[in-house]
């Protein structure tokens, strides 16, 4: 599944310029909300992306992942616990 489908519609991104490459056309930036990440896409053919860690931008420092969090609460709750 692609990050940009889980995108909510209006997330709080750190300045208008992440915003613009979030939303632009070319897809320059994927947010996923799922994971709270923000990747560089890697034009592979799949979903695949690096992890960015500061705002290119404005320097803020990004969100911590929560994709291992999200990962194990759903392996957990797939077993049962």
């Amino acid at each position: 599944m692609s990050p940009r489908a889980e995108e909510p519609a209006n997330p709080p991104h750190c300045c208008e310029m992440m915003r613009y490459y979030i939303d632009h056309e070319d897809r320059v930036i994927y947010y996923w909300a799922r994971f709270d990440e923000y990747l560089v896409p890697v034009h592979d053919g799949g979903t695949s992306g690096i992890q960015m860690r500061f705002c290119p931008w404005c320097g803020v420092r990004l969100p911590i992942s929560k994709r291992d969090v999200v990962l194990a609460r759903e392996e957990d709750e797939a077993r049962g616990r």
